[in-house]
């Protein structure tokens, strides 16, 4: 135990797919059951049952996976490997989680610092400054809710050192070599949870989802990532928050006040999770949890038209996926 107390396969274009839940490692084509094309004229689309027909969605990739098994039920291009932007951090999230436990880290005592790379990261911040000090617990906050690439950072470098430390007991002398390229050891770590969890076609390269060629999921595997990471009741209670204050400490030890408000508007429209993204590269993305009437559903845009398209096509898919699911079979 570490001393912590001492550190301050590809979908067809025009084809919608509904499968089984599967753990297979086959080819993916196999896993298709009720295969639905997408109509392409109003005749065509008068030809099937309207239940069967997915509505309009903009996103260049989508999945509606089972919460319960992660498994895929229905998608579009669902295969298709892209930047994830901000989604990148639920795996953030998830990583930070399963090692405070393995550590039997206080999460709520263990206190991080903001370096000066995080302090002065681009993108969606928490806003903090250089040398502000907060527990593991609140920093989870501050990435999930406001999606603070600064947060992220500091998750990466702390526990990246940790992990150096762990993997290198006899070198402790030598700990500060960590120091230098910390993050390595926490997106290692990220990719071998990644394996673990069955995501064939996922690689990190950052715990913030900034622009990288190498940083790319598909919506199917960023499904069942959603689905084990919500069966984790601390990763639940913090993405399901809707605003969240809490008090840290500034460079100088003094207390500083800090409050943010989740980027995931479904929370205030019957959703429970998880989070939201965007970057020029990757587009506007989304991951939602749904739960209602014994139904669990996941549902990930990736690359969507715009913002805003994300909210109602998600609403969207849910109210389709529901029906869809009622005439086809039950969700288990």
């Amino acid at each position: 135990m570490l001393p912590f107390k001492n550190i301050t396969n590809v979908a067809k274009p025009g084809l919608s797919r509904v499968a089984k839940p599967h753990t297979s490692q086959g080819n993916r084509d196999h896993a298709e059951v009720f295969p639905t094309k997408v109509p392409v004229s109003n005749k065509e689309n008068r030809s099937q049952p309207a239940s069967a027909v997915p509505p309009y969605i903009s996103a260049k990739s989508w999945a509606v996976a089972s919460g319960t098994t992660g498994g895929l039920l229905f998608g579009r291009n669902y295969s298709i490997r892209r930047e994830v932007a901000s989604l990148t951090k639920i795996m953030t999230c998830y990583t930070v989680l399963e090692l405070a436990k393995r550590w039997n880290m206080d999460m709520e005592t263990t206190l991080a610092s903001v370096s000066r790379q995080a302090a002065f990261i681009n993108g969606t911040r928490a806003d903090f400054r250089f040398g502000d000090k907060l527990s593991i617990w609140d920093l989870l906050h501050a990435m999930m809710l406001p999606s603070g690439n600064d947060a992220a950072l500091c998750f990466a470098e702390f526990f990246g050192q940790l992990l150096f430390r762990a993997a290198n007991p006899a070198f402790d002398k030598y700990a500060q070599m960590a120091t230098k390229f910390p993050c390595k050891y926490f997106i290692n770590e990220m990719n071998v949870n990644a394996k673990m969890l069955g995501l064939e076609h996922t690689t990190f390269a950052n715990p913030h989802g900034l622009a990288n060629t190498n940083n790319k999921s598909t919506a199917e595997d960023l499904g069942k990532l959603c689905a084990a990471a919500m069966k984790v009741p601390k990763f639940r209670q913090v993405i399901s928050c809707r605003e969240y204050d809490c008090q840290g400490f500034n460079i100088k030890g003094q207390p500083k006040k800090f409050r943010w408000t989740n980027t995931q508007k479904l929370l205030w429209e019957g959703f429970n999770g998880v989070k939201t993204g965007v970057t020029p590269h990757a587009g506007p993305c989304l991951a939602s949890s749904y739960e209602a009437d014994g139904v669990h559903l996941i549902i990930i845009l990736l690359s969507s038209k715009n913002m805003e398209a994300r909210w109602s096509e998600t609403h969207a898919l849910k109210n389709w996926a529901k029906k869809r699911l009622c005439d086809v079979s039950p969700l288990s």
